[in-house]
């Protein structure tokens, strides 16, 4: 496997990752079903992204070029905050 290869699977395994945790979090707004459904989300979305924002951190402290993988997550989650937001709002 090459160098570039090795990256585009570590990303993807890491937003299938967060992905995933999203859904989660998602999925118990909706089992909850009453007015703290978006509680979970705001209290547990925000730690997803220190986690990430941790990760970046310590990577790009030791010089290792994964750093760039949990850049692009702190970005998606960034982008991510509002629409997870209204949907859990929503339901």
């Amino acid at each position: 496997m090459t160098e570039n290869s090795k990256y585009k699977n570590k990303l993807i395994l890491a937003y299938f990752i967060n992905c995933l945790i999203i859904l989660i979090m998602l999925w118990r707004v909706i089992a909850i079903n009453n007015d703290k459904g978006p509680l979970v989300i705001l209290v547990f979305y925000p730690v997803l992204f220190v986690i990430n924002l941790t990760l970046y951190g310590i990577l790009r402290i030791t010089n290792d070029e994964d750093y760039k993988i949990y850049l692009r997550q702190i970005q998606l989650l960034l982008i991510l905050f509002i629409p997870v937001v209204v949907v859990a709002a929503s339901v």
